[in-house]
């Protein structure tokens, strides 16, 4: 199978910046169900650790240019497992797709009754295209998308 990935190519961190922030803009959905990208999750989705273990402290093109990825995830026009990751303190999902040698992750949220996902990260894995996805599948279960349904926190009733 033969598979085209959309990957942006361009020269500044700005312009990066400004196309996660027309991709905050666009009403996406995972099956139905909104998902909420915030623009100041930029530098949390497209920054990685410096050497010395400096938090976010690097930008990542290698991130920076799978953003349109996003939605092909999502509108599952390339192939992914999803890991409901029950082994974090805030329940998870992961969109893990080895042909985007990428993670979505998610998070599940209810407000008002209403269900939505938050947009938490994207992952590159690059050097680690064999551990990266590893270290995924391991921090929880598998679901199918007919499940995505169950894996909201129940609202607290005041």
């Amino acid at each position: 199978m033969i598979v085209k990935l959309n990957l942006l190519q361009l020269s500044t961190v700005d312009q990066y910046k400004k196309e996660f922030c027309r991709l905050s803009k666009k009403k996406l959905a995972i099956d139905n169900i909104p998902l909420i990208i915030f623009p100041e999750d930029f530098e949390h989705a497209c920054y990685e650790y410096l050497e010395r273990g400096v938090y976010k402290g690097k930008f990542s093109r290698k991130r920076a240019r799978r953003l349109p990825v996003i939605e092909q995830i999502i509108n599952k026009e390339i192939p992914s497992q999803i890991i409901f990751q029950t082994n974090r303190k805030k329940k998870t999902v992961a969109f893990v797709s080895e042909t985007a040698e990428c993670c979505l992750i998610v998070l599940p949220a209810t407000n008002n009754g209403r269900n939505f996902f938050r947009f938490v990260t994207i992952i590159a894995f690059g050097k680690g295209i064999e551990s990266g996805p590893k270290k995924i599948y391991q921090s929880g279960k598998k679901i199918k998308r007919s499940a995505l349904k169950s894996v909201f926190p129940k609202e607290k009733e005041s």
